[in-house]
């Protein structure tokens, strides 16, 4: 009897895998080197430098500088109201690919290690996020794979024994797809659902469900169910469902929070309708102040999507921030900068007068940064 042939499928898979990534040495220059491209590309535009590409293509070559620019465009740079939940995703989105052997950090870990790290650093590389270019492989961050995920090995890092999260809902047949979409957040992703637009709007409530389930959104993100929450969100806000727009403001409770820079763009989808929650949230007072600018973010979103709205999101700005006590200068500043980006100049006195008064947190919203005012504001 012929003795049976042992596969050697996966040995020559897993070679495969290995020879296709650069070796360590290798890694470390090109990833450098990548890293250098950036500082410089960013300090060329911030002196206003019209040849730095071409200067930056003779350095480094065509290629290496091509891939550092596409993949900078590529990152979203959602406005600063609510940047802190994108930025804490792309970190967890890192992590989910190449955390194995890593220790994964909450949003409270995260934001010690950002102070710790850009600790007296100069403004440019707050930009990048790290005071010394010899720290780009120390960071626990991981910024220093943000532009070397093609030359990177997978490290799914698989959950450990001890790690605890509350338990997540259980979900029907139709809604299971979403769970094993994983990392993958590009719209190629989610392409093949949005055609099936009568399926999804019988499970809305499940599905909205699906997007505040604080079990998903605390989970693991080495596995794929815990991204479920950010797909969800991208239907609900494609099947515009204005319904579920109260609903959705549970995320702005959520301590690890990596969802809430979403909502604008999901509200504005949903349509005029889901500003009524918005509204009521910001005149109660509703949340933290990092909070209300999500809300403020979402209902400027709405205006400059609808365009029947532009007029009564305006005065009711204009209203929220003359009645604006000084307690609460930093919403005060949102709304200065919403009614700026809104561009009516018939907000110019309500700002002026909130300005002069004290009420606006100069920090967030200095008057040289407020295009409404031109060069003609001058202080009281």
């Amino acid at each position: 009897m012929r003795r049976k042939k042992k596969s050697t499928r996966f040995k020559s898979r897993k070679k495969l895998i290995q020879s296709t990534y650069p070796d360590p040495e290798t890694w470390r220059k090109i990833a450098a080197q990548r890293d250098q491209i950036l500082r410089q590309f960013l300090f060329g535009l911030a002196e206003g430098k019209p040849h730095i590409v071409n200067e930056l293509v003779g350095r480094f070559g065509a290629y290496q500088v091509s891939y550092v620019l596409e993949k900078y465009q590529q990152y979203s740079r959602p406005s600063f109201l609510v940047d802190e939940a994108a930025i804490y995703r792309h970190y967890r989105w890192l992590f989910a690919q190449f955390g194995d052997g890593r220790v994964f950090l909450t949003k409270q870990g995260y934001d010690a290690v950002v102070r710790a790290e850009t600790r007296d650093a100069e403004w440019i590389n707050h930009v990048f996020g790290l005071s010394d270019p010899d720290e780009i492989f120390e960071s626990e961050r991981l910024v220093h794979l943000s532009y070397a995920i093609d030359i990177t090995p997978p490290a799914v890092p698989p959950k450990p024994a001890d790690f605890r999260g509350p338990t997540s809902h259980k979900y029907s047949n139709t809604l299971k797809p979403l769970l094993n979409l994983g990392w993958r957040l590009d719209e190629a992703a989610i392409a093949p659902h949005l055609s099936h637009r009568g399926k999804w709007r019988r499970v809305g409530q499940e599905l909205s469900q699906m997007a505040i389930d604080p079990g998903l959104i605390n989970g693991w993100p080495g596995e794929k169910a815990s991204w479920a929450p950010y797909h969800a969100l991208t239907l609900l806000g494609h099947f515009q469902e204005p319904d579920f727009a109260a609903g959705l403001l549970d995320l702005l409770l959520v301590e690890n929070d990596w969802l809430s820079d979403r909502l604008p763009d999901v509200w504005a989808q949903m349509g005029p309708d889901a500003a009524a929650p918005l509204w009521r949230g910001l005149q109660e007072l509703a949340y933290e102040d990092d909070k209300l600018a999500v809300l403020v973010a979402g209902l400027l979103k709405i205006a400059q999507t609808h365009s029947d709205q532009f007029d009564s999101t305006v005065r009711e700005f204009m209203n929220l921030l003359d009645a604006g006590s000084p307690e609460q200068a930093d919403l005060n500043a949102y709304i200065v900068y919403a009614l700026d980006q809104l561009g009516d100049d018939t907000a110019v006195t309500s700002i002026e007068t909130a300005l002069n008064e004290d009420r606006v947190n100069r920090r967030i919203m200095g008057s040289d940064s407020i295009k409404l005012l031109g060069a003609t504001f001058e202080w009281e």
